[in-house]
């Protein structure tokens, strides 16, 4: 992932316009809930009401946000097996191994 910050804006460079004003919006309402010295359970929840996400998934993404202050920071991460990641336990094998 990288980004692009010609002309003061933020551009997300491998996602469509669409993914792009997502993350724009995500980065937007975490900055400024993390600015925030008195936030509230109710500032988190209206800002995932306005992105159309939970707030449970706004706090995951404020904390990761803290950690790591960087607009990839607000990045969903996928679930799953990411492509090219091999399911093999032992590669050496050639094959899962069963019962061990």
């Amino acid at each position: 992932m990288s980004t692009d910050r010609s002309r003061g804006r933020l551009r997300f460079l491998d996602q469509s316009d669409a993914e792009a004003a997502l993350l724009r919006a995500r980065l937007d309402a975490v900055t400024r809930l993390a600015a925030q010295t008195q936030r509230t359970r109710l500032d988190v929840e209206r800002e995932a009401a306005q992105l159309g996400i939970s707030a449970v998934t706004l706090y995951k993404l404020l904390r990761r946000y803290s950690d790591d202050p960087k607009p990839e920071s607000v990045l969903e991460l996928r679930r799953g097996w990411t492509k090219g990641r091999s399911r093999l336990i032992h590669p050496e094998i050639g094959h899962h191994r069963r019962g061990h």
